[in-house]
């Protein structure tokens, strides 16, 4: 797997917490309020150096992360031991219904080169390998933006709630959306799906 972005900027991304508190505790809270206690074995796709491992490991659950650059799962190695497996949310590693809730927050999504030609693809993955509860999050806007850290840029896809609704629409899933804060100049918003029952949203 050859070297990209996210391994140049790793030792610098854990060192430094560019997700932003706000964010994160947003994410924890409602992690807390959709996971329950019987959902044991919890998949974090696009884990990056391990702040959701940590966080739901420490709530007694078992959380296998997942991310494409080598340098961020060693830096999440670094951080908690735990266990971690480099690979690509398009195209996951393990077999089918293995897991009882999949995540993938942050800017993740957005992240993927040439998302909107794979979204399909990769939401088909996650649900393949999820039993439970499927949760998405993707940042506001509906273009492409500039980001940097250190020297290093990278492009972020920000999505429209309604393009992201209609991508979902197109699967035989329930599923309902959390709208985050506003942050300085954006919110970030969570598609959550509940595959155990299609007709049912008690979460």
């Amino acid at each position: 797997m050859k070297e990209n972005v996210w391994d140049r900027i790793a030792n610098i991304y854990a060192k430094k917490k560019y997700y932003g508190k706000s964010l994160f505790e947003e994410e924890k809270r409602i992690l807390e309020k959709l996971i329950k206690k019987d959902m044991k074995l919890i998949l974090d796709a696009g884990c990056g150096t391990g702040r959701h491992v940590r966080f739901l490991s420490s709530k007694g659950f078992f959380v296998v992360g997942l991310d494409y650059s080598k340098n961020m799962i060693l830096n999440a190695k670094k951080l908690m031991n735990g266990f971690y497996v480099i690979g690509d949310i398009r195209e996951l590693p393990f077999k089918d219904s293995v897991f009882d809730v999949t995540i993938c927050l942050g800017n993740t999504i957005g992240s993927i080169q040439d998302v909107e030609s794979v979204l399909e693809k990769i939401i088909k993955e996650m649900k393949r390998v999820t039993k439970n509860i499927l949760i998405i999050e993707f940042r506001s806007g509906g273009k492409r933006e500039i980001k940097s850290i250190g020297k290093e840029e990278y492009e972020v896809k920000t999505w429209k709630m309604k393009e992201v609704k209609n991508v979902f629409s197109s699967f035989d899933l329930k599923f309902k959306i959390i709208k985050g804060k506003r942050l300085s100049n954006c919110y970030f918003f969570y598609v959550i799906c509940n595959l155990k029952n299609k007709n049912n949203f008690n979460n």
